[in-house]
């Protein structure tokens, strides 16, 4: 009866422990396959003519647009919630949307997201993005051929990957003052784009931001980061330097001491840095000669009031 009786018990247990176990392999394999879902999906809302996506209580995200207008409009707010950025890939591939404007939600808009305008090839003329943006997306305005201007006013560090990559219509681009960084194929293959306008915040420029984008002018200044990355690559580059015609020491002053130094730079005995070359070049013909030596001492003696 004894064996009998710790036999039963010792199964009874070792039932129990196989039982738990089970209950511990169906739990852990439950929150396995929970995990695998958003503990929050997203909710989205419709509004006229826009559906948005829920960030929080104060504020959504621009998720579609109804393709009411060639002009899509960016609204300021939902129900009272601002809308603080567009959505990931909301309007990728587009070809209705011809312009955007920005007017309405130029304060709150912080994000323009990964790829949401790519491919809008009918998204033309001027694109001017306001202060209040933060952050873009990479591949933002990828494949838009029919931008012509780019303004970036936006208050970003990062110019991010692909961008503005096989924007082929895209002429000119100004970049923010708070600039530091310009991506790997920002402007790749933007096959007519001439002049780019670079702060002297710049402090990176990826190697391949500018592939196949050969007839580009980089404006810049004097000793900044663009300018040498320029000289490096042998890119045509125009200075944005405030300058003073006559003053080619760049000392403040218009003197006989800039027509000695011309006179030793003509003579082969001193070279002249850019922006000084920029100065002595009173006559305005491309070149540094006698001829601007003696415009700069008929001024200095008061023969002549101004260069040209």
């Amino acid at each position: 009866m004894n064996c009998l009786y710790y036999y039963k018990k010792r199964c009874g247990i070792m039932l129990k422990l196989k039982n738990k176990l089970l209950s511990v392999i169906i739990i852990a394999a439950l929150l396995t396959f929970m995990s695998a879902f958003p503990s929050n999906a997203l909710v989205l809302y419709t509004d006229g003519s826009f559906t948005f996506a829920d960030i929080d209580s104060n504020s959504v995200a621009l998720y579609s647009y109804d393709n009411s207008s060639p002009t899509l409009i960016i609204p300021k707010e939902f129900n009272k919630r601002y809308v603080r950025s567009i959505y990931d890939y909301a309007f990728e591939n587009n070809t209705i949307i011809t312009k955007l404007d920005f007017s309405e939600n130029s304060q709150w808009l912080y994000t323009i997201g990964t790829s949401s305008f790519a491919g809008c090839e009918n998204l033309s003329g001027e694109l001017v993005l306001p202060s209040s943006i933060d952050t873009i997306g990479n591949s933002a305005f990828q494949g838009c051929s029919k931008i012509s201007v780019a303004r970036i006013n936006a208050n970003v560090y990062d110019i991010p990957s692909q961008c503005f990559n096989r924007c082929t219509g895209l002429k000119s681009v100004y970049l923010p003052i708070t600039a530091r960084n310009v991506d790997r194929l920002s402007f790749a293959n933007c096959t007519n784009l001439e002049d780019v306008y670079f702060p002297e915040s710049v402090s990176s420029i990826n190697e391949s931001a500018f592939l196949n984008s050969d007839k580009v002018v980089f404006h810049c200044f004097y000793d900044s980061y663009s300018y040498n990355y320029a000289k490096q690559n042998n890119i045509p580059y125009e200075l944005l330097d405030s300058y003073s015609l006559g003053d080619a020491n760049c000392d403040g002053n218009v003197d006989i001491i800039d027509v000695t130094r011309i006179q030793k730079y003509r003579a082969e005995i001193i070279d002249l840095n850019d922006l000084e070359l920029k100065n002595a070049d009173v006559n305005g013909d491309g070149e540094v000669t006698i001829r601007d030596a003696t415009l700069i001492q008929m001024y200095c003696a008061g023969k002549i009031t101004k260069f040209n």
